[in-house]
């Protein structure tokens, strides 16, 4: 069956007419001519795979992962680099104007590095050996090299490789963090299992700074093993990095995303909603008059409370608990709320910004199209006054997106 590809679909996928139904066909570059077979029916539209290129893209280009279409891990590695963030820019549109009824004007800040930029991540480990899981599947893949795994990640799966051969010791995960040659392993294991450090130091570079943890699932124990405790650089502030600390994974983009919000707020008062660990927080400081950080995890907030020390910050106040019962509390008059919720987003919280009635909301989401939701409870209140995107995943389909809403002034 042979279609035309017209556009983009809201995940990346292309889109195309057959007999007039909407057919998302996975892989598919738009001005393409394809060969496909139908994988999915449904009364509203079909989903397909492409079997042949009749007419192929200027955009299209070779996977350089041997892994990919394989691996879950990347779902664009297919198109150019300027063709990801046209369909990262797709994306974003069809989600606002489906869910929030708006029509952006999205500018999109480039990743300098399109390859080696992920600073943190997770394998999975199957036969003593570490793997990512295939797409939308729990079966793993055996992976020698990540492509958007940063060159000191790469170095460590083959030094962990040979560690776990050796000594066969029973792990199910491995979560790799490293910064500026600082590395932090962490082996995740069901119980308790013990090893010699010296087994996996053999294989590591001498040019590099390690630390090692031990978590076990059955007492949800943290145990330092060897090395590093924590990861310390600078990025306009002094900040650390601890094993379960969240870390953005694209330290450029994630630093010139932190600026532009930061340049958002003039000496007001700010409450950072669903803060992590204080980085943003912190850095808002150096504008704002007050700034109110609030995250429901307890760690998250140690970590933030050393950060402003460290930095000797007085002008933020950290707040352990739920935005949705804590936000309320906060009796100072609000002029700025920044929000950077979880993947299914703030809709518990969504009255509670509407009764606060703050100047201005600044939405940080990976996931336009709960943020576009959202937007949707908000807008009778605020007007939307810029979209932008920061490609914080190249190679994938997924982008952060910044919101940027003022409120009406109700006398107009």
């Amino acid at each position: 069956m042979i279609v035309n590809i017209i556009r983009y679909g809201n995940n990346g996928e292309g889109i195309a007419l057959n007999n007039g139904k909407i057919t998302f066909v996975k892989d598919a570059l738009m001005g393409e001519k394809v060969d496909i077979n139908i994988t999915k029916q449904t009364d509203k539209y079909d989903v397909a795979e492409v079997t042949n290129i009749i007419k192929s893209s200027q955009n299209r280009v070779s996977p350089v992962c041997p892994y990919y279409g394989v691996c879950g891990g990347c779902q664009l590695q297919h198109a150019n680099y300027e063709e990801q963030l046209r369909i990262k820019r797709a994306k974003i549109n069809g989600n606002l104007k489906k869910y929030a009824h708006f029509d952006a004007n999205i500018k999109i800040v480039p990743s300098n590095f399109q390859f080696n930029y992920r600073n943190h991540m997770r394998f999975v480990v199957f036969n003593h050996t570490l793997g990512l899981h295939k797409s939308k599947s729990s079966i793993c893949v055996d992976v020698d090299d990540c492509r958007i795994a940063n060159d000191e990640i790469n170095f460590c799966i083959e030094a962990i490789n040979n560690f776990l051969k050796i000594t066969r010791i029973d792990i199910n995960e491995v979560d790799i963090k490293s910064i500026k040659n600082q590395v932090l392993i962490t082996f995740i294991a069901e119980k308790n299992v013990n090893f010699d450090i010296n087994e996996i130091k053999q294989f590591l570079s001498p040019f590099t700074s390690y630390g090692f943890y031990l978590y076990t699932k059955n007492n949800k124990h943290l145990k330092h093993v060897y090395g590093l405790k924590k990861i310390e650089y600078n990025d306009g502030i002094n900040c650390f990095v601890r094993p379960i600390s969240f870390l953005q994974v694209n330290d450029q983009v994630a630093h010139e995303m932190y600026n532009y919000v930061c340049d958002l707020v003039k000496d007001e008062v700010v409450v950072d909603a669903y803060c992590g660990r204080g980085i943003l927080t912190c850095k808002l400081a150096k504008n704002a008059k007050q700034v109110y950080g609030i995250e429901i995890e307890k760690s998250s907030i140690e970590d933030a409370i050393d950060i402003q020390t460290i930095n000797n910050i007085k002008n933020v106040q950290f707040i352990l608990g739920d935005t949705k019962t804590e936000l309320p509390k906060l009796k100072q008059k609000i002029d700025c709320i920044v929000l950077d919720p979880p993947r299914a987003g703030a809709k518990q919280i969504m009255q509670t910004l509407l009764d606060i009635g703050a100047n201005k909301l600044i939405y940080i989401s990976c996931a336009s199209n709960t943020l576009a939701r959202d937007l949707d409870k908000l807008l009778n209140k605020y007007s939307i006054k810029e979209v932008k995107a920061f490609d914080m995943f190249p190679q994938t389909d997924e982008i952060e997106t910044v919101v940027l809403l003022e409120k009406i002034n109700e006398k107009q």
